[in-house]
């Protein structure tokens, strides 16, 4: 919300808070890019939030971010340009680990760095839970995801043909 010219619309979802939260989202956050506050009474998990969500979106691009991670200014403009040019692309993340973590050289050497039009992405068959988007053709196609943990989905569209992992130039998120 704090940069202006990032163009989406916002479901946020508290999943059963007691520390204040969902007084503050009533009361203090105020944006049009806002379309709903669901505040659940109870906690279900961030599977079963996103399922809801995502299963009665109509946008073509899904995502998902949390409370808990600053982004990136126009990570969402790079991943949605990535997602209209490569059919292909499951989910593309933002990069949540450290900056020292990542050995570019390593990468290159195996391979994982690729290249698609206009567009690198660092190969991983499942990325995280935050800082990402997804086609909703996509996830119409596989269905609601399963469990508790994104993982597994993220696995099974991979092995279905799908690019999955991280924008490169990795774009950070601070999680």
């Amino acid at each position: 919300l704090a940069d202006p010219s990032e163009e989406f619309s916002l479901t946020i979802w508290d999943n059963g808070s007691t520390d204040g939260t969902a007084e503050y989202l009533k009361n203090e956050v105020d944006d049009p890019r806002i379309a709903d506050i669901i505040l659940s009474k109870e906690n279900v998990g961030q599977v079963a939030a996103v399922n809801e969500i995502w299963g009665k979106s109509k946008a073509d691009l899904l995502g998902k971010l949390d409370n808990d991670c600053i982004m990136t200014p126009g990570w969402t403009r790079k991943l949605a340009q990535a997602h209209a040019d490569i059919e292909k692309l499951g989910v593309v993340a933002c990069w949540h680990y450290p900056v020292e973590d990542f050995d570019e050289s390593v990468a290159l050497r195996a391979g994982k760095i690729q290249t698609f039009g206009q567009h690198r992405i660092l190969r991983h068959p499942w990325t995280c839970g935050t800082g990402l988007l997804i086609k909703r053709e996509t996830y119409v196609e596989f269905g609601p995801m399963p469990g508790r943990t994104t993982s597994r989905y993220w696995i099974n569209l991979a092995l279905a043909g799908y690019i999955n992992g991280f924008y490169y130039p990795l774009i950070h998120q601070e999680h």
